[in-house]
């Protein structure tokens, strides 16, 4: 005999996270850059992997928490780095990156530094499902354009 304790749970719906989609951004100011991150990371995650892998700030060195910065996106939505609020309320390490609603072709503008700004711009290429031989723990990555 099956207790009802066993049917109510059998009968709940398992919570699963949905499996994240790889988004893939260029940077214009870096021709090679092929920014690809999951669906699930932030704009944070977004700008450190730019500061990772292509030239921002003084000398093209400076990373995420080394300065200020927002970014804006196509209505005008702006989402600030750090907890204190100059621009926005909106927070980029809050903003998951399928949240924004970004469709193919959209950019995105970095204003980073409010001392000495600096303005990049990066387009959102494509959005895609995880193919087989890829794992999320590969991302955030910089997938070279050739």
């Amino acid at each position: 005999m099956i207790s009802s304790s066993a049917v109510t749970k059998s009968n709940k719906k398992q919570k699963t996270s949905p499996t994240p989609t790889v988004m893939t951004f260029s940077a214009a100011h870096d021709r090679f850059a092929r920014l690809q991150l999951l669906s699930s990371h932030t704009l944070y995650d977004l700008v450190s992997t730019l500061c990772k892998h292509t030239p921002v700030g003084y000398e093209g060195s400076e990373g995420p928490n080394d300065h200020l910065w927002y970014v804006t996106t196509v209505d005008g939505t702006k989402y600030e780095s750090s907890e204190y609020s100059c621009m926005s309320e909106l927070r980029a390490n809050r903003t998951k990156l399928d949240t924004v609603g970004l469709s193919t072709g959209d950019t995105l503008q970095l204003t980073y530094d409010y001392g000495t700004t600096s303005f990049y711009t990066l387009k959102f290429l494509e959005q895609r499902p995880l193919t087989g031989d890829e794992v999320p723990g590969v991302f955030p990555r910089n997938n070279v354009r050739s």
